[in-house]
């Protein structure tokens, strides 16, 4: 979804990606080489990055750069189930997929500015910085951060697949949620925090400023992630029917969200839920 909201992106195992207006109207379709797995909206919505699964090759382009209104700038073949990432400055097209193992850069004419051949699975989940200074990925077991050149700065082993990572406008907090809980880390890699909830989180989010984190399991959470704060949950709100969250070893308290502006739209099971800052719900679908 574009970020005013205006445009809906859809792709299609059947090899087309389409895009909807408000009222749920078509306002184009592209016909694309291959499936569609995955798309990546800029934050102003005027351009989309669209990948798909190709891991044996069968298919001449998996990677496709878009104007909102159809208009197909550039596609490569990247191979493998590719997972797009655009930066929030829209200068900074990252694609990395698995089992190639490799990971991409490109630039918004489609050159390739760098590419890596990093672990197995790292294509799972990917996040950016606002200048594209720092690319982090999260695979089946092993989390890294690299620099705007793809140079490896450090990884950490963890326990449990990775499905979600976020990091703070600077790289100096990054998180990720995984099949067990979630791990928060400095800039460098060094563990800061580890919580264990037995449930899948995904997504999660890192405030701008890297004070907080948001996640996501079978209930919203918040909590801050500064050496200076106490460990305790802001805020928590269920989002689905089934209540069975391991206790953590937080205590609720007054709900507010250091460093988060605007409204949390996050996805469960059965629809969509916004939240307000403040955390309270404004509406399900």
């Amino acid at each position: 979804i574009s970020g005013n909201g205006e445009d809906t992106f859809v792709g299609y195992h059947t090899r087309s990606l389409i895009c909807l207006d408000r009222s749920g109207a078509l306002r184009w379709k592209y016909k694309s080489d291959s499936p569609i797995t995955d798309i990546a909206v800029s934050p102003d919505g005027n351009y989309l990055l669209a990948t798909g699964g190709n891991v044996e090759g069968q298919y001449t382009n998996d990677a496709y750069y878009l104007a909102k209104d159809g208009r197909l700038i550039w596609k490569r073949q990247v191979r493998g189930i590719n997972n797009p990432g655009i930066s929030p400055d829209g200068q900074d097209l990252i694609v990395s997929g698995y089992p190639a193992q490799n990971t991409f850069s490109f630039s918004t004419d489609g050159r390739v500015r760098w590419e890596h051949s990093l672990f197995s699975d790292i294509g799972r989940v990917l996040s950016l910085t606002t200048n594209g200074r720092y690319v982090l990925a999260g695979s089946e077991d092993k989390i890294q951060l690299l620099d705007h050149h793809g140079e490896q700065l450090w990884n950490y082993s963890v326990s449990a697949p990775v499905y979600s990572v976020s990091l703070s406008e600077n790289g100096e907090t990054i998180t990720a949620g995984t099949a067990t809980g979630i791990v928060v880390f400095d800039g460098s890699g060094n563990l800061l925090k580890e919580y264990r909830l037995n449930q899948t989180v995904c997504p999660v989010m890192v405030s701008r400023d890297g004070t907080s984190v948001a996640a996501l399991s079978d209930r919203l959470l918040f909590f801050p992630v500064r050496e200076d704060m106490a460990d305790r949950i802001l805020f928590e709100n269920n989002v689905s029917a089934r209540n069975n969250t391991a206790a953590l070893s937080l205590r609720p308290t007054t709900p507010t969200l250091p460093g988060f502006t605007g409204v949390f739209c996050i996805t469960v099971l059965m629809g969509i839920v916004t939240f307000m800052v403040s955390g309270k719900r404004k509406g399900r679908t």
